[in-house]
C-alpha cells in the first residue's frame, strides 16, 4: 500500500506541476485538475473530455492503453460521476484495493476546501457562504491571463503562502508585522488587501 501511496502522490504532483504551467483558458471550460483519480487538462462545454488511465494503478500494465472518461456540461463543471470502467482491474482481489486506495488519497489531500474556506472565514472573520466560496473556486485561475496573477490567487485561495505572522511562530527573530504599515500583523490577508500608506 505505502508504494501505491507514493505512485499516487507522484502522479499527483506531476498532474499539478503540469497543469500549472499553462497559462488558464479563457472562456467558458471546466477547470483542469486532479480530481484524486486522474489528471484533466481544460474541456469544453458539452463535450467528453478522456484522458489515459492513471499510471499509479498497480494493474496500469493491462490497462494502459484505456481512457477515463468524463463530461463537462454546458455551465463549465465536471460532471460529479466519471466513468474509469476502461481503467478497472477484473481481479476481485483488487477491487478491494481500489476502495483502500481511494480512502488514503483522500487523506493525502493536505485541505479540503471546507477547511479552507473555515480557515478563510477565520483570518477575515467575517461568514463565507457557500455559493461565494463556490465562486471564488471557479474564478481561480480564470480571472487574469497573466499566469504569475493566476498561481498567486491559487496560492491565496488554497493558503500555499506563507505570512510573516506564520514566520514570525517559526522564526522568534521574525517580525510578525506588515513590512509597510509597521502596525498590523501581516497575515494573508492583510498582505493582499489595500494597506494604508
Amino acid at each position: 500500500m505505502d508504494k501505491l501511496k507514493e505512485s499516487w502522490k507522484l502522479y499527483m504532483d506531476e498532474c499539478e506541476r503540469n497543469n500549472s504551467r499553462d497559462p488558464p483558458s479563457t472562456g467558458l471550460v471546466c477547470n483542469r485538475l486532479f480530481d484524486n483519480y486522474a489528471c484533466w487538462p481544460d474541456g469544453l462545454p458539452n463535450t467528453t473530455v478522456s484522458v489515459m488511465c492513471p499510471w499509479y494503478l498497480p494493474w496500469h500494465n493491462k490497462v494502459h492503453h484505456g481512457m477515463v472518461y468524463q463530461e463537462c456540461d454546458a455551465s463549465g463543471q465536471w460532471a460529479t460521476m466519471k466513468n474509469t470502467s476502461e481503467c478497472d482491474s477484473n481481479d476481485p482481489s483488487l477491487k478491494r484495493l481500489i476502495s483502500a486506495l481511494y480512502n488514503k488519497m483522500s487523506d493525502l489531500r493536505c485541505l479540503s476546501t471546507d477547511k479552507l474556506r473555515a480557515a478563510l472565514e477565520t483570518d477575515t472573520g467575517l461568514p463565507l457562504p457557500a455559493d461565494k466560496w463556490n465562486a471564488i473556486l471557479k474564478l481561480v485561475n480564470s480571472t487574469s491571463l497573466c499566469a504569475r496573477h493566476c498561481l498567486i490567487q491559487f496560492k491565496v485561495v488554497h493558503r500555499a503562502n506563507i505570512s510573516k505572522v506564520k514566520l514570525s511562530k517559526m522564526y522568534p527573530d521574525v517580525s510578525p508585522y506588515c513590512d509597510k504599515c509597521q502596525i498590523n500583523e501581516a497575515s494573508l490577508i492583510h498582505i493582499t488587501g489595500p494597506v494604508p500608506a
